[in-house]
C-alpha cells in the first residue's frame, strides 16, 4: 500500500469564499454610509455689509433657503439639530452665517 504525497501548495478555495462574502457585504453597506450636508457658506468677507437688525425669520415661499448664524455659547449637537429640523421642514440649501 502506498502513502500519499502531503501537497506543499496552500488550498486557496476557503480564501476565496472569505473574500466573495466580504465583496458581497461591501457591495451591501457602501450604499448606506452617511451622506455629507450641503451647505451653502456665506460671501467672502469683500462682500456688501448686512444690515444691523434683519428680521430674525424671513419666509420667502419660493425660495427654500434657511441661513444659521448662532453665538459662540450655543452646542453644536443644538446647531445641527435645527438644522436637520429645518431640512425635514423642507429647506432645499441651509447657508451657514458668520458672527456680526
Amino acid at each position: 500500500m502506498t502513502r500519499p504525497v502531503p501537497v506543499a501548495g496552500i488550498n486557496v478555495t476557503p480564501l476565496i469564499d472569505v473574500m466573495l462574502v466580504l465583496l458581497i457585504l461591501f457591495m451591501i453597506l457602501t450604499p448606506l454610509k452617511p451622506r455629507g450636508l450641503d451647505a451653502a457658506l456665506p460671501a467672502p468677507p469683500g462682500s456688501p455689509p448686512t444690515p444691523p437688525h434683519p428680521d430674525p425669520i424671513v419666509l420667502l415661499r419660493s425660495d427654500r433657503t434657511v441661513f444659521v448664524r448662532v453665538s459662540g455659547h450655543v452646542r453644536y449637537g443644538r446647531v445641527v439639530e435645527a438644522m436637520d429640523a429645518a431640512r425635514g421642514a423642507g429647506a432645499e440649501r441651509i447657508g451657514i452665517l458668520g458672527p456680526r
